[in-house]
């Protein structure tokens, strides 16, 4: 693509205005620049200094929701160019190309979560370049022609992504073999229903509380929360990785790196454990926190439908709805999520044992 002095890329009719209304003066001159150089320098411009920040505007989102954004955007535009789309300047986005990319992703059968995801950093971005409300919400896509059932995202699990307990046994000892800081991290996220990021930023003197951990480090949305200590093995857990890190501010992964050279390093052996979905486990470290979701609710007298017959508690208590209700928010709170339907994304259909075998309504 010619970069020319008539190249519309850098069209003050079409740039200018934008940057007056949306971008802070200082960074005039680099937008001005890098809209010279085509979309590709453009995207990542934006990606830099506009898509950093959460959707309500709190602070900023983690570095891996904003590489995310730009990748989709690259993504984005690449498709539209190749449906026909000369798309110079990303500021021209518009209808067209929005109705366009969703005609492609469900030709695609792209799943809906995936789609889900697709459309709403597509608002995000259209937000940032000054067309907020152009990215309809899901249950009005009809109006650009879309079904909205193609971006709904599942709230209920079909298949089962937790790892056994033979298999986390196995997961443990490799790893702590490959990397004794990285089998902790391992066995905390098995144990505790951990995120990967919190798994690698705890700091386990600091988090134990005697009868929970207290997490503040890497949590979604930075909100703390409390994870109960309320079995031996849970104890030991937190106790070996401890006794592995000497300084009582130091965490589980060190601190000699910056927090995005640590998400690599233990991303790197996540691979070479096979705890991919590609490895030789077939699964995730995200597993083992729907692993922690099954035993956790099953421990409550709630069955796990997507592990058939291993997921009927036995000898558990029958439980009224309400009783049940209370045991899911139970584990949602300790996997650090706000609503109750969460736990049904890891578990499937939740059931109690005994008379109560039909499913509970989502809006419980």
């Amino acid at each position: 693509m010619s970069h020319g002095k008539h190249n519309r890329n850098a069209d003050p009719n079409r740039l200018e205005p934008w940057l007056l209304k949306n971008v802070h003066p200082r960074l005039h001159e680099d937008a001005r620049r890098r809209w010279r150089q085509g979309w590709r320098a453009q995207i990542a411009w934006v990606k830099k200094h506009m898509l950093h920040m959460r959707d309500d505007g709190t602070g900023p989102v983690g570095f891996k929701t904003h590489d995310n954004r730009g990748q989709f955007l690259h993504l984005a535009f690449t498709q539209l160019r190749e449906l026909g789309f000369k798309v110079a300047n990303i500021l021209s986005f518009n209808q067209k190309h929005l109705k366009a990319l969703f005609a492609l992703w469900i030709k695609q059968k792209q799943d809906s979560g995936t789609i889900a995801n697709y459309r709403s950093m597509l608002a995000v971005y259209t937000k940032a370049i000054g067309k907020g409300g152009m990215v309809p919400v899901v249950k009005d896509l009809g109006t650009i022609g879309v079904d909205p059932s193609e971006a709904k995202r599942a709230t209920v699990a079909r298949v089962d992504k937790s790892w056994t307990a033979e298999e986390f046994a196995e997961g443990s000892k490799a790893a702590h073999l490959l990397d004794s800081r990285y089998g902790h991290i391992f066995d905390l996220i098995g144990n505790f229903g951990l995120r990967s990021k919190e798994g690698c930023m705890i700091e386990p003197h600091v988090a134990d509380r005697g009868t929970h951990l207290h997490l503040a480090l890497g949590t979604k949305g930075g909100r703390p929360r409390d994870v109960p200590i309320d079995t031996p093995e849970k104890r030991q857990t937190i106790d070996r990785a401890k006794s592995a890190v000497l300084d009582i501010s130091d965490s589980v992964s060190g601190k000699t790196v910056g927090l995005r050279a640590t998400m690599t390093w233990y991303r790197k052996f996540n691979r070479k454990l096979g705890a991919t979905k590609s490895g030789k486990f077939g699964k995730t470290p995200h597993g083992l926190r729907h692993r922690y979701a099954h035993d956790e609710l099953m421990k409550r007298g709630v069955s796990v439908s997507v592990k058939g017959a291993a997921g009927i508690p036995v000898d558990a208590p029958v439980l009224t709805r309400a009783q049940i209700k209370a045991a899911r928010l139970e584990v949602a709170e300790a996997m650090g999520h706000a609503r109750v339907t969460v736990t049904g994304a890891y578990s499937g259909t939740l059931k109690a044992r005994g008379e109560n075998q039909n499913p509970i309504n989502a809006a419980d």
